[in-house]
C-alpha cells in the first residue's frame, strides 16, 4: 500500500500526521463523536505499528490480520471490528484524495472474517504432544511461566499481567514470602482470583494500571499440581519489585526498569516470538488469544455434563473463563461446596486440564506390549508385573493389577 500526497484541497504538510490530514479534509462533514472514535482508532493502530516497526506505507492484508489478533486480546468484537473499519474507511478516501496505490488492505483482511469470536473451536490445530514438547523446550522463565498460566487457565492477556501476590494462594512454603491472600481466596489453596475492577489508568493496590480487566469478570481459577509447580519455580527466581502492588509478573531485565510489572504488549511479542519456532504464528495461529480458545476446547472436549451438578459443561467452562453473567460466575468459580453427591468444581477441572510439561523424548520407541498404543496417545508406568517385564501403559497396568488383586 503505497500513499502518495497530492490533493485538490491541499498538499499534505511535512510536520502533518496523517490522521490530521484526514481529519482536515473531512472536517465538515465528521461528527466530533466520530472525529474521536477514528482518532482511537488510529492511535492503536500506530502502537502496533511502533512496536512492529512497520511503516504504514508497508502494511498488507497479512499485517493488518495481526493486528486484529492484538486487538481480539483486549477489546470486544464490536469495537475491535469498528477499529479495523475506520482505517479502512480512511484508506478509501484518501485513494480519492489523495491518491493510495493498491488495494485497501483492511476491508481485504476483514473480508477473512478474523473477528471470529467462537471459542468452541481453534482455527490453528496442534496435536498435544507437539505442543507438550514445545512447552517443555522453553528455557526462559518468563516465556514458560506466561505460556502455561495462559493455556491452563484461558486468562486474558490483561487479567494475566494484573495479577499481584495477595491474587494467589499457593499451598506451598513458599506462601510464606508473599503477600497474604486477599479473602476471596483465602480459603481456596491452589487458586487465583481475577479481579475485574482494575481500571486501565486507575491506582489499584497502590499502583497505577497501564491495563484494565473487562469488568464483571470476577471469578476465582483452580490451580492443579503442574501449575502451582510453576508458580512456585517461577516466583522463586523473580526480581524483586518496589511496586506495592508486588506483581507476579516481572520485568526480568533486557529493557525496562527490573521487577517492574511486565505489560501485556511485551507479554504478546513473547509468546509470538516462541510460536514463530515451530510455524505457529500464522493466521490464526498462536498468539495469548488462542491459547484461550486452546483452554476452551480442550476442557469442553473432556468434561462430560454429567459431571456438573448444575448446567453443563460448556456453561462450566465459560464461567472459568469469566464469559458469562454473575450468577453463572458465581456458581462455578466461588461457590465450591456441592456436597457429598458431586465432586468439587475445582477438582473437575484439575482431572480434565492436560500436562503440559511432558518430555515425548524419555518415551520415544516404548510400545505397550499389550494393547500396542505409544505416546502422546498413553503415559507409561515405573511399574512392571512378574509376567510383563516390559513397560505397560498406565491402563494395561491398572488392569494387571486388578487381576492380582482377584486372583
Amino acid at each position: 500500500m503505497t500513499i502518495h500526497f497530492g490533493s485538490d484541497v491541499r498538499d499534505k504538510r511535512d510536520n502533518e500526521t496523517l490522521l490530521e490530514y484526514y481529519l482536515y479534509i473531512r472536517d465538515k462533514e465528521l461528527q466530533q463523536g466520530t472525529k474521536q472514535d477514528i482518532t482511537s482508532a488510529w492511535k492503536s493502530f500506530q502502537r502496533f505499528l511502533d512496536t512492529n516497526d512497520y511503516q504504514i506505507e508497508d502494511i498488507q492484508k497479512r499485517e493488518v490480520i495481526q493486528w486484529c489478533e492484538y486487538l481480539k486480546e483486549d477489546l470486544k468484537q464490536s469495537v475491535a471490528e469498528k477499529y479495523v473499519r475506520q482505517m479502512g474507511t480512511i484508506v478509501n478516501y484518501l485513494r480519492k484524495t489523495p491518491a493510495v496505490n493498491g488495494g485497501n488492505p483492511f476491508i481485504e483482511a476483514l473480508d477473512t472474517d478474523p473477528f471470529d469470536y467462537d471459542d468452541s473451536t481453534i482455527k490453528l490445530e496442534i496435536p498435544l504432544d507437539q505442543l507438550q514438547q514445545a512447552v517443555f523446550d522453553i528455557k526462559n522463565p518468563t516465556v514458560l511461566y506466561s505460556v502455561v498460566t495462559l493455556l491452563k487457565t484461558g486468562l486474558r492477556r490483561s487479567e494475566l499481567v494484573n495479577l499481584d501476590e495477595r491474587d494467589i494462594n499457593l499451598n506451598h512454603p513458599i506462601s510464606k514470602n508473599l503477600d497474604e491472600p486477599r479473602a476471596e481466596v483465602r480459603n481456596k489453596p491452589n487458586s487465583i482470583y481475577v479481579d475485574s475492577s482494575i481500571n486501565k489508568g486507575g491506582k489499584h493496590n497502590g499502583e497505577i494500571r497501564r491495563e484494565g480487566n473487562k469488568p464483571m469478570s470476577y471469578r476465582v481459577i483452580p490451580l492443579d499440581d503442574e501449575l502451582v509447580d510453576v508458580f512456585v519455580w517461577y516466583l522463586s527466581m523473580a526480581p524483586s519489585s518496589s511496586s506495592p502492588a508486588n506483581p507476579i509478573l516481572r520485568v526480568p531485565g533486557n529493557g525496562g526498569t527490573v521487577g517492574n510489572r511486565l505489560g501485556g504488549l511485551r507479554v504478546y511479542h513473547r509468546v509470538r516470538d516462541w510460536a514463530d519456532k515451530y510455524g505457529w504464528h500464522v493466521e490464526g495461529g498462536v498468539t495469548p488469544h488462542w491459547c484461550r480458545h486452546w483452554f476452551t476446547t480442550v476442557l469442553r472436549s473432556r468434561i462430560d455434563d454429567s459431571e456438573i451438578p448444575i448446567g453443563t459443561a460448556k456453561e462450566y467452562v465459560q464461567g472459568l473463563r469469566g464469559d458469562s453473567d454473575n450468577s453463572t460466575i458465581d456458581t462455578y468459580t466461588h461457590d465450591w461446596d456441592v456436597g457429598d453427591d458431586f465432586k468439587p468444581y475445582p477438582e473437575i477441572y484439575r482431572e480434565n486440564i492436560p500436562d503440559l510439561l511432558v518430555n515425548h523424548y524419555d518415551q520415544a520407541g516404548i510400545i505397550c506390549p499389550l494393547c500396542g498404543r505409544k505416546p502422546p496417545t498413553v503415559s507409561f508406568s515405573t511399574l512392571h508385573t512378574d509376567t510383563n517385564k516390559d513397560p505397560l501403559c498406565n491402563p494395561c497396568m491398572r488392569k494387571e493389577f486388578l487381576k492380582i488383586i482377584n486372583e
